[in-house]
């Protein structure tokens, strides 16, 4: 079972229906697919990649079956990496009985990907369409800035989300520029991707008013 930046180990013993669980940014839910008075025609399970890094899923085990079709086993998986912030159906499991009780406990190994890829996008397969870093909380910037200033913030992240630099457009207050970035350096980014998919450095942008 692999180790990465941001993320340990994961072995679920036992998840309850609709629960998530997480491992310090990687999460698994199970969500039932065309629920009928609490039965279901399916159960799929999702992973959100909350951590920095890709990941992609090598195997997923399962145990405890109620009224599952497949066999309660272990799959191997040949999924494509889950990028920093994306969210995939990795299993969808069919019941033996439809609309009858089921459930299954499940086990999952990972590994950090190398790859970099999707499994389609806008320019097609093996490549995805580059994007910036993206703000995972909205900014609360500190009090007694300049009244009525609007200040242009530029962020330059890096690959792993963290900040390196930050630039001021239009503040001309030294000490709470000073202030204001020893505020903003405490924030986090979902980091941009190049083309290929993989983490990578850039910059993005924000406008704070201060009234």
């Amino acid at each position: 079972m692999g180790n990465a930046p941001g993320l340990t180990a994961i072995v679920f013993a036992s998840v309850l229906l609709v629960h998530g669980a997480s491992a310090q940014g990687l999460t698994f839910t199970k969500k039932p697919l065309n629920s009928t008075d609490g039965l279901h025609d399916a159960l799929s399970l999702l992973a959100h990649n909350g951590s920095d890094v890709p990941v992609a899923i090598t195997r997923i085990s399962l145990t405890k079956c109620v009224n599952i079709r497949a066999k309660c086993d272990t799959v191997i998986a040949d999924l494509p990496a889950i990028m920093p912030g994306q969210e995939r159906t990795v299993l969808i499991v069919p019941p033996l009985v439809p609309f009858q009780p089921m459930d299954f406990s499940f086990a999952v190994d990972w590994r950090q990907a190398s790859e970099c890829q999707l499994a389609s996008s806008e320019t097609g397969p093996g490549t995805v369409k580059p994007h910036p870093p993206q703000m995972r909380t909205m900014i609360m910037p500190p009090t007694g800035g300049p009244k009525g200033a609007q200040v242009e913030v530029s962020f330059f992240v890096a690959a792993t989300g963290s900040i390196d630099s930050i630039a001021f457009a239009g503040l001309n207050d030294a000490n709470f520029a000073k202030k204001l970035r020893a505020n903003l350096m405490g924030y986090k980014f979902v980091p941009g991707n190049d083309s290929r998919g993989c983490p990578a450095p850039g910059v993005t942008g924000v406008t704070l008013t201060f009234g």
